[in-house]
């Protein structure tokens, strides 16, 4: 049992505001939740309702911390990235802290209804910010937020953990049902967006749309999301050493198929780009739509404090092709063996949907419009 600190006492000597004053005397009784570290204890004043600020904590490393008075003691997991707001609740005569959904109420918004459609479930898809995008004198791009949550659990638990998919994938279709424009093929690109309190990805779908002049007539997207918790069984695992990538290669060639179809690597290399090197993994699959998706397995710093591994997955789909890169490569990565696990992504999307992790948005028949409640995902900090 810890009991919690009382408020220090402050002399507050030649105060000549009255308002500010009366702002230090409310900080001072300010609630505090007080964490504790394996070497250290700290403490972070509440943040009231109606404040239009989130007062932080210091930035701490990856660990579990106790978390104790406001109410019973509680533990609290940290991984590597993570922005986490809590939230203090009343339960059984207890006043216990729960791990809210950033944008959970926005789907509620009447606001935001107008504009986007979502379809219910146990995972919420927002898209919580929408612009246009490039304007050349052909075509017009598309750029929007896109965020992902399980609906929370209303149960207390013992320990709380941001929720966090393994990964994500997107796909991004025309919603009158109608191919693209043979001779305007768009392009789409979707990278993470680290910093935000929800996962959040951001879309660009490049060369979405003839341009016609206007905004009034560029074709709607429809985009389908899968949260992956976990993964179903591998169609193969390739073994890469990555002192013999040539023996690499030729075992992996041997081994991937498709529900029978072959997946060819094509090529296994160590590439430049930028600064720093690469692993660079080449494969062609059976054909257009078919796609593959590689995925490390258990990759990370030595050190686990930090996983700086970075993904880019390109797909070719005319033809059939898709490039996966890894790094930027660690000294210690040139003399190891690391496995690379390959998936078909039509078996991610049943996993996905099997498990209750896949959802829906759509934009009603009107013409689409600019808006941004991205400030429901990001963190405004207090600076006393």
């Amino acid at each position: 049992f810890r009991k919690p600190p009382k408020t220090p006492a402050k002399l507050h000597l030649g105060t000549k505001s009255g308002a500010a004053f009366a702002r230090d005397l409310k900080t001072a009784v300010l609630p505090r939740v007080n964490y504790l570290g394996e070497t250290f204890q700290d403490k972070l004043k509440v943040t009231l309702p109606g404040e239009s600020i989130y007062r932080t904590s210091k930035a701490l490393d990856p660990a579990v911390y106790n978390l104790f008075g406001l109410g019973s003691p509680q533990k609290l997991q940290l991984n590597a990235g993570d922005r986490v707001l809590l939230r203090a609740r009343s339960e059984a005569n207890d006043l216990l802290l729960s791990i809210p959904a950033g944008v959970y109420d926005l789907p509620r918004s009447p606001e935001y209804e107008r504009i986007v459609r979502s379809q219910p479930g146990s995972l919420h898809f927002s898209i919580p910010k929408f612009a246009f995008g490039k304007e050349t004198t052909t075509s017009r791009d598309l750029a929007l937020l896109a965020t992902l949550e399980p609906r929370p659990d209303t149960k207390t638990q013992p320990l709380l953990l941001a929720p966090r998919p393994l990964f994500a994938w997107f796909d991004v279709t025309y919603a009158d049902g109608q191919p693209a424009n043979a001779a305007l093929p768009p392009r789409i690109r979707i990278e993470n967006r680290p910093g935000t309190i929800s996962p959040t990805w951001g879309v660009e779908l490049l060369d979405w749309d003839r341009n016609r002049g206007g905004t009034e007539t560029i074709r709607k997207p429809t985009i389908d999301t899968y949260w992956l918790d976990g993964v179903p069984l591998p169609l193969t695992t390739y073994t890469v050493d990555m002192k013999n990538l040539a023996e690499s290669k030729a075992n992996a060639r041997k081994q991937a198929s498709d529900r029978g179809q072959a997946v060819d690597l094509v090529d296994l290399a160590i590439e430049t780009v930028g600064p720093s090197k690469y692993l660079t993994v080449r494969l062609q699959y059976a054909k257009p739509g078919e796609m593959v998706f590689l995925r490390p397995g258990g990759w990370k710093d030595k050190d686990a404090k930090l996983v700086t591994l970075q993904e880019q997955h390109s797909y070719y789909d005319a033809h059939a092709r898709y490039t996966a890169r890894f790094g930027p490569l660690a000294p210690d990565d040139f003399s190891s063996t690391q496995k690379l696990e390959l998936f078909a992504v039509s078996a991610l999307r049943d996993h996905a949907r099997k498990a209750d992790r896949a959802a829906k948005v759509s934009f009603p028949d009107r013409p689409l419009e600019i808006y941004d409640f991205s400030s429901r995902i990001t963190l405004t900090e207090s600076k006393e």
